[in-house]
């Protein structure tokens, strides 16, 4: 499904989206190339316990003989177990099921032409808490649960179509290039958070990119690109829990009728939200480009329906490559984030038994950053042996960024918490990163990483809310929270004979501060808690056999080998859901198997 995956540092080019100023990440899906395919199923154990993580893909590749037309079709089918880590009864990791089929085919139409398409659909479940074999509204309740106590249950169910378009044609002579797109996105959302909802979200993307390559404009050949995109995004989130929201109602006043009655239950109620945004967005930009220099400047213009002005970003590169070995980059990129409705924002959060859900604020208005890149790469073959080490520093500064406020009680009376997304002073995020990365024949491969990183507002910001216990210097703090200050990581790969590889891999992630709200074991003031760093570990063995023009490929390793991973989670139905930091998955052993033909 995935061919490669391309990281872009820097923001240096007018093509990247609006908010792209610190880079990017392309996901390159694959292209049929030759008719084939492959089954296979992986079967991961979580830290030597019950739960396990059964994980079976498929993929077939069809060309034609003339090579005019192909397709590439995938499958997924996964089933992981809830996981408990403190034996509280509550998982730490949910219960999963995703199943996901699609394709990618194109036609090509001449020589000089071609059509693609694209097609997949997901459906997936995720169930976490207390008593999974329950409904989700039996399990919270502690009259109907069988435990005596509360429960805390999150439940979502999505069901995903996307879809894309593609037309690119060039002309013979090689200086014209033309790409015309289009793709729409559908996401129907079931979900219970203490209650039932339901979310729609369709989005719809269409552009065209022109591309005409200048064997020489002014001063060295360039290539000149523009291009025009429409973005739609039309959300719709409601509460469907009308029931329990009536119960609410009538607890406060079981007398309650009529008026009354609906007034109470509107109170309970959380706001729908009905969020159209129309994006319009055209960019330019001109690269000079010969082997040892490239000049690229260019801007973008976007439109956000929800604002009242279009917002210009310019963007900027510099490449010099004093010799064959050693290239030299300097970027620069301005961006923005619109004060819309983001899809964390319907995420409901549970601390000390209480609901905190996202608002934004009626004043909130654009986030603005400036992004400086500079690095300098080095080359090197020697013998069998192939080299590269990057020193790279980053400069970033955020203009109003958005941040929420710590949890409060909302002023409506309806028992909520609600955090406030809010324009903060101002940040800056800097540092600097190095890479090394080796290379023996088709033998072994070494590669490495290690960023140190500054992340601050310039001003301190309220995380906590907590009058009661902490001062008002407690309560704040000029660091961007949940943010470490170094990480890095390493992934070795050794093939002894053809048939064998063995691989190594390592992420390190350092220290954070995180806030802990409302503990029910460390008691109840609210902490922020300067967390461990953590090394995850990683091993793997492959081993192919060929049968009869079929290969049969057995492999095995463990993940995270140490166990490095969070010792503090929260306890029972008052925990704070939020308190999570550090690795995704505790030690996991593995084992699969793969038939290509």
């Amino acid at each position: 499904m995935i061919d490669r995956v391309e990281v872009v540092r820097g923001g240096g080019s007018a093509l990247f989206g609006s908010s792209a100023i610190a880079g990017t990440i392309n996901i390159i899906t694959k292209e049929p190339r030759a008719n084939s395919g492959s089954f296979a199923h992986t079967l991961t154990n979580i830290d030597g316990s019950g739960a396990y993580d059964n994980n079976t893909t498929m993929n077939l590749s069809l060309v034609s003989s003339d090579n005019r037309a192909g397709a590439y079709i995938y499958g997924q089918n996964r089933h992981r177990s809830a996981w408990d880590a403190n034996g509280d009864g509550f998982t730490e990791l949910s219960k999963m099921k995703n199943q996901m089929v699609g394709m990618n085919a194109y036609y090509k139409l001449g020589t000089y032409s071609k059509i693609g398409l694209e097609y997949h659909h997901i459906e997936e479940f995720r169930r976490g808490g207390n008593s999974l074999d329950l409904p989700p509204h039996i399990a919270e309740n502690a009259e109907l649960n069988g435990l005596g106590a509360d429960g805390l249950v999150e439940q979502t169910r999505h069901s995903i179509n996307t879809g894309g378009v593609k037309f690119l044609t060039n002309s013979p002579n090689q200086k014209h290039f033309f790409n015309l797109y289009a793709s729409a996105q559908h996401i129907n959302r079931e979900s219970y958070y203490s209650a039932y909802g339901q979310t729609k979200n369709l989005t719809a993307v269409a552009g065209g990119q022109y591309i005409y390559k200048f064997d020489k404009f002014l001063f060295m050949p360039s290539d000149l690109t523009a291009g025009v995109e429409f973005n739609h995004d039309d959300l719709k989130d409601r509460a469907t829990d009308l029931e329990k929201y009536r119960d609410a109602a009538l607890k406060e006043n079981p007398d309650a009728t009529g008026d009354e009655l609906q007034q109470l239950i509107d109170k309970y109620t959380p706001d729908p939200l009905n969020q159209i945004i129309n994006i319009y967005s055209a960019y330019l930009q001109n690269e000079w480009k010969n082997k040892q220099w490239s000049f690229l400047i260019g801007a973008r213009m976007d439109k956000n329906s929800i604002m009242n002005k279009a917002i210009f970003s310019p963007r900027a590169n510099i490449r010099y490559n004093p010799t064959d070995d050693i290239n030299l980059r300097l970027s620069y990129a301005e961006g923005f984030r619109t004060p819309q409705a983001f899809d964390e924002d319907l995420h409901i959060n549970h601390v000390g038994g209480q609901l905190i859900s996202i608002a934004r604020d009626k004043n909130l208005k654009e986030e603005h950053s400036r992004s400086v890149n500079a690095s300098i790469d080095w080359y090197k073959s020697f013998g069998g042996f192939q080299a590269n080490v990057l020193l790279e520093g980053f400069f970033t500064s955020l203009t109003a960024p958005f941040v929420l406020t710590s949890p409060k009680l909302d002023p409506a009376g309806n028992g909520y918490l609600i955090q406030t997304r809010v324009n903060g002073p101002g940040a800056k995020v800097y540092g600097g990163t190095l890479e090394f990365r080796l290379a023996y024949r088709d033998k072994a491969q070494l590669q490495a990483g290690f960023t140190l990183q500054s992340s601050r507002y310039d001003e301190p910001m309220e995380w906590s809310a907590d009058e009661e216990n902490l001062t008002e210097s407690e309560r704040m703090s000029k660091r961007i929270l949940r943010t470490p200050s170094a990480y890095g990581y390493f992934s070795a790969t050794y093939t002894p004979i053809q048939l064998l590889s063995l691989a190594l891999n390592g992420n390190f992630t350092g220290k954070m501060y995180v806030p802990h709200l409302f503990s029910e074991i460390d008691g109840s003031a609210d902490r922020l808690v300067h967390t461990p760093s953590f090394f995850e570990l990683g091993a793997k063995i492959a081993y192919d056999l060929d049968v009869r023009n079929v290969c049969l490929q057995f492999n095995a390793g463990v993940q995270n080998i140490f166990n490095s991973y969070q010792k503090d989670f929260d306890r029972c139905a008052t925990r704070d859901s939020g308190y999570i930091y550090g690795p995704g998955m505790p030690r996991t052993f593995f084992a699969g198997v793969k038939v290509s033909i």
